[in-house]
C-alpha cells in the first residue's frame, strides 16, 4: 500500500490563525492561552478525535533529540514500565518510528496489511485502520499524534487533512508548553539544591521580584516573600540598598558583602551577587 505523502508546503504553510483546521477562533485563542503541557495534550487529542472521527488515540511529544518525554496513551492505566515499552516499540519498529524518519502523514486503511502497524502485548482492542501525523515546530519533528478505529477503511484523505491542520495550527503552542514545562522541571531542581545551602538564600529577579527564598531565610521576614516586589514588603527598602549599592560597584561576578536596614534589627550583613540569567542571589550571614 502507497502511505499518504504529506506536500512540503504542507510542512511550511503558517495556519497558526487555525484556517481548515475545524478549530473555532475562540476555542484556538484559549488553546494558544494554555501553557499547561498535560492540560494541552489532552486537548489536542480530544480534537484530534473529535476532528477524525477516532475511536482512541496517543499523542507524543519529543524533544530536540526525537526522543518522546511526554505522552498521552491510547490506553491509559498502563505501568509505567509498559508504558515506556509500547512507545520505545511504536518508535522503533512501529508507525510512530516511520512518521519521525520519513517526516510524513500516514494513512493505514488496513492494519493488518500494513507493516507500519505494531501489535502490543496485552492490547486488548482491535484496530483496524489508523492515521499518524506529525506536528513541526522550525521544521523539526516536535509531536505527534496517532488516532485508530475498530473498523478497516475508517479513514479517509479528508481525515488526514483535517488531523494535519490541527497539527499545523497547534504545533507552535505546543512547543512553547513544552519548554515551559522543560524550565519549570529545571527551575524546581536548581531550587532543590539550593535549600541544601546552610545559608538563608533569595534569588530576585529583574523586576525586583523575590522568585526564590530557601526555609532558612523565610524567619527573616514577617510574611512569605515568593513573587512579591520588593516595594511590597516592609523588608523590601534592605535589600533595596543592597542592591544599589551592588549595581555602583565595578561589575564583578565575586560577591558583594553589605550590611543594610532591616526591621526588628539594627542591622542585617548579606552577601549580594549578580548571577545571570538566575538573577541577584542574596545570602544573609547572620
Amino acid at each position: 500500500m502507497q502511505p499518504f505523502r504529506q506536500h512540503h508546503h504542507m510542512e511550511t504553510t503558517d495556519m497558526s490563525d487555525g484556517a481548515g483546521s475545524g478549530i473555532s477562533p475562540v476555542l484556538l485563542r484559549q488553546l494558544h492561552a494554555t501553557t499547561d503541557l498535560d492540560t494541552l495534550l489532552g486537548r489536542i487529542l480530544k480534537l484530534a478525535l473529535e476532528s477524525a472521527e477516532a475511536d482512541r488515540g496517543s499523542i507524543l511529544v519529543l524533544d530536540e533529540a526525537g526522543s518522546v518525554k511526554h505522552q498521552i496513551l491510547a490506553r491509559p492505566g498502563q505501568t509505567p514500565e509498559f508504558a515506556t515499552y509500547s512507545v520505545l516499540k511504536v518508535m522503533k519498529d512501529g508507525l510512530g518510528g516511520w512518521v519521525y524518519t520519513q517526516r510524513q502523514a500516514a494513512l493505514l486503511r488496513d492494519v493488518t496489511q500494513d507493516p507500519r502497524w505494531v501489535i502490543l502485548p496485552q492490547d486488548q482492542w482491535e484496530t483496524g485502520s489508523a492515521m499518524a501525523v506529525p506536528f513541526f515546530f522550525q521544521e523539526r519533528v516536535s509531536a505527534m499524534v496517532i488516532v485508530q478505529h475498530e473498523a478497516k477503511e475508517a479513514f479517509d484523505t479528508p481525515h488526514l487533512e483535517r488531523l494535519q491542520n490541527l497539527a499545523q495550527a497547534l504545533a507552535n503552542t505546543l512547543e512553547m508548553a513544552r519548554l515551559i514545562f522543560r524550565a519549570t522541571m529545571e527551575r524546581n531542581a536548581l531550587y532543590t539544591l539550593l535549600e541544601r545551602i546552610p545559608q538563608p538564600l533569595l534569588i530576585i529577579d529583574d523586576a525586583n521580584r523575590i522568585t526564590f527564598a530557601s526555609q532558612l531565610a523565610l524567619p527573616y521576614f514577617a510574611a512569605p516573600p515568593i513573587k512579591k516586589l520588593m516595594t511590597e514588603l516592609p523588608e523590601g527598602e534592605g535589600l533595596l540598598q543592597a542592591m544599589r549599592t551592588l549595581r555602583g560597584e565595578e561589575q564583578t561576578t565575586q560577591p558583594l558583602k553589605v550590611r543594610t536596614s532591616w526591621p526588628g534589627r539594627t542591622s542585617l550583613k548579606m552577601s549580594v551577587r549578580d548571577l545571570q540569567p538566575l538573577g541577584l542571589v542574596v545570602t544573609f550571614l547572620e
